[in-house]
């Protein structure tokens, strides 16, 4: 997908260490043929739903579904649905981007993006990236800033984002990500969603393109984040993508212009986003 970008769009993706070809010239307009065709439009691929299982969480029956925001958050820092709450020293949450965290009972977001699990600087911070400065924090603004003149169309305004890990605390030291903690914590992802509204969803990584697979056999056999790229998929009927996460595409900047790819793939579904048929996990 190509999108037109102005200067301050080409400025920050240059400043991601994205190369930016210079846009094409103007094309003179030609009468076009009165023969119509159909437009084209991006697959949205449907997913299965996840049948609860005996093993999952008693909260997994509804314990979330009439909280509000400042509940459903409060209900967060003191969850014990999983073993990763006994050792917790504090939750994150998430955070705002563009627009207050005042709490209020409902905001209507463009963009929730989901990352990886929380780190020890996270945990510290109570910010998913870790510091709010920091660099990973910093591509991430620079990400959004980039996708905003599209998400946003002619508002100078910046979109709404949310920002939120898989998970809410922070795995122990050499202890593994494994689908209870998933299971227990998808509840709080799915009514954010709820009460968020997002027109778009970003995931970044493995575990949160996998949490977003909700039929069983992607469950039963796990992709690398670059199998997940390149479609764009449903989850409780709004439009999803998978790209790297920032932590790795610091790590690897060439990667970065696959990544704003991804951003791109996801910008055209709300474009081309028609008539999806999805089922609710």
């Amino acid at each position: 997908m190509s999108l037109h970008l102005d200067a301050r769009q080409r400025a920050i993706l240059m400043e991601m260490g994205v190369r930016v070809a210079p846009s094409p010239p103007a094309r003179e307009q030609r009468p076009q043929p009165t023969q119509t065709t159909p437009a084209k439009r991006v697959a949205v691929a449907a997913e299965q739903p996840q049948a609860l299982t005996a093993e999952q969480p008693q909260a997994a029956k509804g314990a979330h579904d009439h909280l509000d925001w400042p509940a459903l958050k409060a209900r967060a820092a003191g969850c014990f649905d999983c073993p990763l709450g006994q050792n917790r020293q504090s939750s994150v949450w998430g955070t705002f981007l563009n627009t207050p965290d005042d709490d209020t009972a409902t905001k209507s977001i463009d963009l929730l993006i989901i990352t990886d699990p929380p780190d020890d600087a996270a945990q510290s911070a109570g910010h998913p990236l870790g510091q709010p400065d920091g660099a990973a924090s910093q591509l991430v603004a620079n990400m959004v800033r980039a996708m905003g003149r599209s998400l946003m169309g002619s508002s100078a305004t910046d979109p709404r984002v949310f920002l939120t890990n898989i998970t809410k605390c922070r795995l122990p030291n050499g202890e593994r990500l494994d689908d209870a903690h998933i299971q227990a914590c998808r509840h709080y992802i799915d009514r954010a969603i709820d009460l968020l509204h997002p027109r778009l969803i970003l995931a970044f990584g493995r575990a949160a393109g996998q949490m977003l697979m909700t039929d069983s056999s992607a469950a039963a056999a796990p992709s690398p984040v670059g199998r997940l790229r390149g479609t764009v998929r449903a989850y409780r009927g709004t439009p999803w993508v998978a790209t790297f996460t920032p932590q790795y595409l610091l790590r690897n900047p060439l990667e970065k212009a696959k990544a704003w790819e991804d951003c791109c793939l996801g910008l055209s579904a709300l474009s081309d986003h028609t008539g999806a048929t999805t089922h609710q996990p």
